[in-house]
């Protein structure tokens, strides 16, 4: 982070006699939507080291720039520089801020993982700031740079410690990849904890569980249960789920196949618009039915 120390001035300077006067104004004008407004009342706090204004600020940056109201080069600098100055007086929320910002935005897992690591977040009791999403989404972040990441810090036994965290505070993703951990990277795999966690995170939600459990119970034969599974996750969005109920269907229910086909083509699965082409070949009276347009106009 370059010139951290450099006064934050890029918004005019308003004095208040104290912090609690100063937020709350700062509050007032981001309801209404007055960034600019908005940063000028936290910068002076912000410059005299108020780690609280220095987050906000960043936070109030980061807004601005998302509404269009900012330039984000000149703008963008500023949100991170304050997240930058709250960190090191050790604001959590802005250290877990800019883990996120290195995990998501630039991709800079090493970065990342200073920041949560930073927060201690297998330590609930010394992280009082932070919600147990927060912790929990630190901790699935932490599990995949240990797993995944194939530099000096991959350590699978840790990323395992860190996914099992993030899934006990809740997190149906991070419960997902400790499954897809057990079964895929461990050697040997963790077979029977594996499926238990697979089949919790589908419990739970998670589409790719849902997916992943279903293709499970399909290779044991329990297809009713897949099937049901399956649809789970084409509710919600996945998009191989959504193909492969099309492929189900073709034969029983071509009808019911063919919505498949067209949701996992909107989902951007390629492969179902020659199965729905060829299903439309096999009953023409589905494209009259259904009043489908023209190919070309809309699967090009």
């Amino acid at each position: 982070m370059e010139n951290v120390h450099r006064p934050l001035t890029s918004a005019p300077i308003v004095h208040y006699p104290d912090a609690i006067t100063l937020r709350s104004r700062v509050y007032d004008f981001l309801r209404l939507g007055k960034y600019a407004e908005a940063c000028a009342h936290c910068i002076a706090a912000a410059n005299h080291g108020d780690a609280e204004a220095q987050y906000l600020l960043g936070l109030t940056f980061k807004m601005g720039c998302d509404a269009g109201q900012f330039l984000p080069d000149t703008y963008y600098n500023e949100a991170l520089r304050a997240l930058y100055l709250a960190s090191k007086s050790g604001h959590q929320q802005a250290t877990f801020e800019l883990g996120r910002y290195c995990y998501f935005q630039i991709q800079d897992y090493n970065e990342a993982r200073h920041y949560f690591d930073m927060l201690d977040p297998l330590n609930a009791a010394r992280n009082l700031e932070l919600s147990s999403s927060q912790l929990a989404e630190a901790n699935s972040c932490l599990g995949t740079i240990y797993c995944s990441n194939p530099s000096s810090q991959h350590d699978i036994d840790r990323g395992i410690l860190h996914y099992t965290r993030g899934a006990e505070l809740g997190d149906a993703h991070a419960r997902f990849l400790l499954a897809y951990t057990e079964l895929y990277i461990c050697t040997p795999a963790r077979t029977e904890s594996g499926l238990e966690h697979l089949r919790q995170a589908a419990i739970q939600g998670h589409p790719e569980g849902q997916f992943a459990f279903g293709c499970h119970l399909a290779q044991e034969g329990r297809l009713d249960e897949a099937t049901y599974c399956f649809q789970c996750a084409a509710e919600l969005g996945h998009p191989t789920a959504n193909q492969y109920l099309g492929n189900r269907f073709a034969i029983v229910d071509p009808s019911l196949a063919q919505g498949y086909y067209k949701h996992a083509i909107q989902l951007g699965c390629t492969e179902s618009v020659e199965l729905l082409k060829h299903l439309l070949q096999q009953y023409p009276q589905l494209e009259t039915a259904n009043g489908l347009p023209n190919w070309g106009s809309s699967y090009g």
